[in-house]
């Protein structure tokens, strides 16, 4: 799941070149491995971002093998194969090197400090692996690295943890400031759901024409965003405030979780900070620290009915079925489907991703298999055959069965 997140992220760009992107994965890798999902999704989102950045003609493969197993442990070898500009011999000691560009015309042209890498090889290093680099001028460059797991191993069937998520009577009116239009999309439906308004921007400038013009109780904020990013955006919002008095609580959202970031972002002027993806409950209980005292109402559980739909009940005590927040997710998903669909049919397959991650969590083959199938049309550019499928997921859901069982 997670390297076909990384792959989805540069599918456009790579496509807009007119560039192939795909990856490939040894059979042996154990299902269940234990180990730091942020730190490797940044390591790769680096690499796979250098590799797409310098190809121009051609593609970029992602591999992973299964080099090394023990009875608990596996060695896993990652490599990020390109088919761009290479790099020269003599310019290869300068790549893992702080403030060394291996060329300066290059790097006017393509962007970047070529600090990526270096952070890339010290996160590398930092979970017990190594990375090395084999590349050839002008025939292109393969980054690879290795890194140790400890095997995990499977859940029984059933033995899902209860949650409880709940709703305020009161409501908020948030702004969320995002840029990926999946995520917009699914954490705006999650909030709705809960129970509060919810106004959204693509980038930080749109988000201060927003906040000057209207009065929102609290913002969401991405890190990473085009035009102006997350640190910057609260970094004006609070200069701003400095002379009014007035304090607009901000939660910090991003996808690359590394020690030290909560303080970074509190420090900034953020005032909590969450990881993407986005899980119901722990976004509700963010939202709750932002309510003002007095406005604190009655909190009603949310639960799942047999036909999969989802109630409240008035007893807080009541847990949740554990499939609430993946059904309400799904839900989300299709009211917005044939509207972002029309518009973009790289979003359509994310969305339908999406929808057979949610799937999967609940443990509803039926729905993963529908929701594959529709990602794969969407893939493939068949745009008919993708929104058929997407529909099947909704008849699914409300067809009276409990898309759990």
């Amino acid at each position: 799941t997670l390297l076909e997140e990384v792959i989805r992220t540069f599918s456009h760009r790579m496509g807009s070149k007119g560039l192939g992107l795909d990856y490939t994965m040894s059979n042996s890798i154990p299902a269940i491995l234990l180990g730091d999902s942020n730190r490797l999704r940044q390591v790769l989102n680096n690499l796979v971002d250098n590799a797409v950045k310098f190809t121009d003609h051609g593609g970029v493969v992602v591999t992973i093998k299964s080099s090394e197993i023990t009875n608990d442990l596996v060695e896993l070898t990652f490599a990020v194969r390109d088919t761009g500009i290479g790099i020269a011999p003599e310019e290869m000691d300068k790549l893992f090197k702080t403030f060394s560009q291996v060329d300066g015309s290059t790097t006017r042209r393509h962007g970047g400090t070529g600090l990526g890498l270096v952070i890339s090889k010290q996160l590398v290093e930092m979970m017990g692996g190594k990375m090395w680099v084999e590349s050839e001028k002008n025939q292109g460059s393969t980054f690879g690295f290795s890194l140790p797991f400890k095997i995990g191993h499977s859940i029984e069937v059933g033995q899902h943890k209860k949650r409880c998520i709940a709703t305020p009577a009161a409501v908020m009116k948030i702004l969320l400031v995002e840029d990926d239009a999946v995520n917009r999309m699914v954490i705006q439906r999650l909030i709705q759901e809960i129970g509060h308004q919810v106004e959204t921007a693509a980038n930080g400038v749109k988000a201060l024409e927003l906040w000057q013009q209207k009065k929102y109780d609290a913002i969401l904020m991405d890190i990473q965003m085009p035009e102006m990013d997350g640190v910057e955006t609260t970094k004006r919002i609070r200069q701003a405030e400095a002379a009014t008095g007035i304090h607009i609580p901000i939660l910090a959202l991003t996808a690359h979780a590394l020690e030290g970031d909560r303080e970074r972002f509190l420090a900034a002027g953020m005032d909590e900070y969450m990881t993407k993806p986005v899980q119901m409950e722990e976004l509700f209980e963010k939202i709750e620290l932002f309510s003002p005292r007095e406005r604190q109402a009655e909190i009603r559980s949310i639960q799942v009915n047999d036909n999969g739909e989802i109630i409240y009940v008035s007893d807080a005590a009541e847990p949740l079925n554990g499939s609430a927040s993946a059904v309400s997710a799904i839900k989300a998903l299709i009211a917005g489907i044939d509207e972002a669909a029309i518009q973009d049919t790289n979003l359509l397959e994310g969305i339908a991703h999406q929808i057979k991650g949610l799937a999967n969590e609940i443990g509803s083959d039926e729905l993963k298999n529908v929701a594959f199938k529709a990602e794969l049309a969407a893939r493939r550019g068949n745009f008919s055959e993708a929104i058929k499928h997407v529909r099947q997921v909704s008849r699914l859901c409300e067809n009276g069965k409990n898309p759990s069982v």
